[in-house]
């Protein structure tokens, strides 16, 4: 499961759902929705796929939260100031992954639950990649992980 908190670019949010339908993940959850996915551009960075994959959208991240705990996933923030290493990460039973975009960051009230996080080691100067390449590897991870 992937949670897309606060996405404003169309083509990043179409980009997530076609990794999504790749690594047949189950579902994307929507908070602080700054792009509406029936947006054209969503459609075409999604191949098509934002027509299939299945999509939750929450008003409030709090509502988010407590849909995600009711179903008991395990729930990792990407971040940067992570000190958890991406693939150390137990990615076993159900895991939603959160990701937001570079300009706001993920919201609060995802910090103030204590959720894990983790980060993709950035080599280069760099301090972090395009959420799409993000959210791409750890899902990427994830399910591999899962297949282990």
């Amino acid at each position: 499961m992937l949670v897309a908190d606060g996405l404003e670019i169309p083509g990043n949010l179409g980009t997530l759902m076609r990794t999504m339908d790749a690594v047949a993940a189950d579902c994307l959850v929507l908070t602080n929705r700054r792009t509406r996915a029936s947006h054209p551009k969503v459609f075409r960075g999604s191949h098509g796929m934002s027509l299939s994959v299945p999509t939750v959208d929450f008003d409030e991240v709090t509502e988010a939260i407590d849909w995600l705990a009711v179903h008991d996933f395990t729930v990792y923030l990407a971040d940067t100031a992570s000190a958890v290493d991406y693939r150390e990460a137990d990615y076993g039973g159900r895991v939603a992954i959160v990701v937001s975009s570079e300009r706001y960051g993920i919201s609060r009230p995802w910090y103030e639950r204590g959720y894990g996080a983790v980060c993709i080691p950035m080599l280069g100067r760099s301090d972090s990649l395009n959420v799409s390449i993000s959210a791409s590897i750890l899902l990427y991870e994830a399910r591999a992980a899962q297949g282990r």
